[in-house]
């Protein structure tokens, strides 16, 4: 009994040793012979492409965003009883800013009597000087500013300093006359 055991034993083991054994075709080149020539036949290995998944799109709905919508009831005046208009300047300060190498609107139109605000918005040192010379708001550090009121109608010319070609103009009145002066 015992040396049926081992036989049965001994030969499942062998056999299990063949099987994971690599056989000569799989491990290495099968030669063919053509007259003189030996020729080795490499086993052809076919690979799958890799497999590309693109990244999940979202899709979000976009925001529309327009000016809200205001809605005015009609007033009706009586033909002796309509309001008058009347053209009251709009505004009594506009501020023009300085940045590095230029003017923030290179041309301001204004009404007669508004003061005129530089403000230093560069990195360096700026002045706002009429060409005529008639104001000069001196070296206007980062972040500091000086006013000017204008009240005669005409076409201000203005520069920096420091800088070549930073210049700017302003309209004072309905179109100026090329009249300088404050």
């Amino acid at each position: 009994m015992r040396s049926l055991l081992l036989t049965v034993a001994l030969g499942l083991g062998s056999f299990g040793v063949l099987c994971l054994t690599p056989q000569e075709s799989a491990a290495f080149p099968r030669p063919f012979h053509r007259g003189f020539v030996t020729a080795y036949y490499y086993p052809r290995v076919y690979y799958a492409p890799p497999v590309y998944y693109p990244p999940p799109v979202y899709y979000y709905p976009v925001p529309a965003y327009r000016p809200p919508v205001v809605y005015y009831a009609p007033q009706y005046y009586a033909a002796p009883y309509a309001p008058s208009y009347s053209t009251a300047p709009a505004a009594t300060t506009v501020s023009v800013g300085a940045y590095d190498d230029y003017f923030e609107g290179r041309t301001v139109s204004v009404q007669p009597g508004t003061t005129v605000r530089f403000v230093n918005y560069g990195r360096h040192v700026h002045t706002a000087t009429a060409d005529d010379g008639s104001w000069d708001s001196g070296d206007l550090a980062p972040g500091q500013a000086s006013s000017v009121t204008l009240s005669r109608p005409g076409t201000y010319y203005y520069h920096c300093q420091h800088h070549a070609g930073m210049s700017g103009t302003i309209v004072v009145g309905p179109g100026g006359s090329g009249s300088t002066g404050y």
